[in-house]
């Protein structure tokens, strides 16, 4: 609590930039609500960004000339008949990118499906972040510098040795300072969970962000030892990174009597939308990106800031599902489904092999009561479906009702190459997010 009053003037002095920035972004949303004044907007913007990559960047003259692209555009319409940017065309132009681009700092993709790849950001980027970040928070009431739990990863960002050790503690000073303490998204076994859960529920104003696979076993935690959360109206929960099943929205209003919020962004974009007065209402910051669909639902994004890389039409990799009709400049999303190439192939009794989105099991698992946690592997030998149930449920019984949910859309599926085997142990990303899926 100290740290939120006695180094307040010393943080808004440092962050001074980044919080004009903010109040500048809450009165444009304030103000400008028309969308026909927000796709004019939008257009304008995207002129700029164009005009400006294609100075800089030999990518983009390329990009333009490969693919006829005009030097300006007339409307978000004839945006959406740009290109599908995707990150192997940055991997295969990445020596160029590099030495263009060069002075910056990077962000790097975390690889989970595919080849890693770095992106340049500027002083300027972060602070875009950061804005777009608190300008959804704010929509719920939270402001910078508020005290927050974050039950998080990515210390592999650190490094390691003497380097990196002094870099973890220069983050926790500096995460002292700002009023935020840090829950290790690493490790969730049951001991540590209850330590987390003791801490936040000491703190019932302060507001709570988490991957959601990783919340999800703190909500376990309450169900199974009967933990009642000390009530706030002002607490705040906020889970992002990862898929949020329904039921672990509904556990969170049941237990803790708020609505989550649905935080969605990607590591070389920062926030692209946060929920706005419910979890299934994200809307899109409209001023840092327009939003399109491309092929089976999957989002692709413009940047409009002045962005030390702008990406133009650029497969962020997610499915996402809308809350209004489709449009050259999506404002609002529903949902976010996944991953788009997260599709698993599902055998058939024909010796037919399909393909079938991963949304499909997750959601099937997830309905089967006492399931804790699971992992799919796609092998050759069909589809294993690992399980961790609670107490002494059976998995034959698991089992059993998955295959028959499974029937209802596939009554033709080979039963006997969906196995289903006990869960040992889960496995994680490197930035410490839960893995659902994986193929051996």
């Amino acid at each position: 609590m100290t740290s939120r009053y006695f180094f307040d003037p010393l943080l808004r002095h440092l962050f001074a930039p980044r919080l004009a920035l903010l109040e500048r972004k809450r009165e444009l949303y304030h103000s400008v609500t028309d969308p026909s004044a927000i796709h004019a907007y939008q257009t304008n913007a995207v002129n700029l960004q164009w005009r400006s990559a294609l100075a800089k960047y030999t990518f983009y003259r390329q990009w333009q000339s490969e693919h006829g692209l005009p030097d300006q555009i007339e409307s978000l319409a004839q945006l959406a008949e740009f290109p599908v940017l995707k990150k192997i065309d940055l991997l295969n132009h990445v020596k160029t990118i590099e030495k263009e681009a060069t002075p910056c700092r990077w962000a790097t993709t975390g690889g989970s499906t595919g080849q890693p790849v770095r992106f340049p950001l500027s002083s300027a980027d972060l602070d875009e972040f950061y804005a777009n970040s608190y300008l959804g928070r704010s929509w719920w009431d939270i402001a910078p510098f508020s005290q927050i739990f974050m039950l998080w990863g990515h210390s592999h960002l650190f490094g390691t040795g003497v380097g990196g050790r002094l870099r973890q503690w220069q983050r926790r000073i500096n995460d002292y300072i700002i009023g935020t303490t840090r829950l290790n998204a690493y490790r969730l076994n049951e001991a540590d969970v209850a330590s987390y859960y003791t801490k936040i529920n000491r703190e019932p104003e302060a507001s709570i962000i988490a991957y959601a696979s990783a919340f999800t076993k703190v909500l376990d935690y309450v169900e199974e030892h009967g933990q009642v959360p000390a009530y706030s109206s002002r607490r705040r929960i906020i889970l992002t990174s990862e898929y949020v099943f329904p039921q672990d929205i509904k556990r969170i209003r049941h237990h803790f009597g708020i609505e989550p919020i649905i935080e969605y962004g990607a590591a070389e974009t920062g926030v692209i939308a946060t929920s706005e007065g419910s979890a299934n209402h994200l809307r899109v910051m409209w001023d840092s990106f327009v939003c399109q669909q491309a092929s089976d639902n999957e989002l692709v994004l413009t940047t409009l800031w002045n962005r030390h890389f702008p990406l133009f039409r650029y497969a962020i990799g997610d499915r996402v599902r809308l809350s209004e009709a489709p449009s050259n400049s999506i404002l609002f999303l529903s949902e976010v489904l996944g991953r788009s190439n997260d599709a698993l192939r599902l055998p058939l009794t024909s010796g037919r092999v399909i393909k079938v989105h991963s949304e499909f099991f997750t959601h099937i698992i997830k309905s089967l009561p006492n399931v804790q946690s699971f992992l799919i592997v796609e092998s050759g030998e069909g589809i294993k479906v690992r399980l961790r149930l609670r107490g002494n449920a059976d998995l034959h019984s698991s089992r059993q009702l998955a295959l028959h949910k499974i029937r209802r859309e596939f009554s033709d599926v080979l039963e006997e190459r969906i196995i289903f085997e006990p869960l040992a142990e889960e496995v994680r990303t490197i930035a410490g997010k839960h893995r659902f899926i994986i193929r051996e």
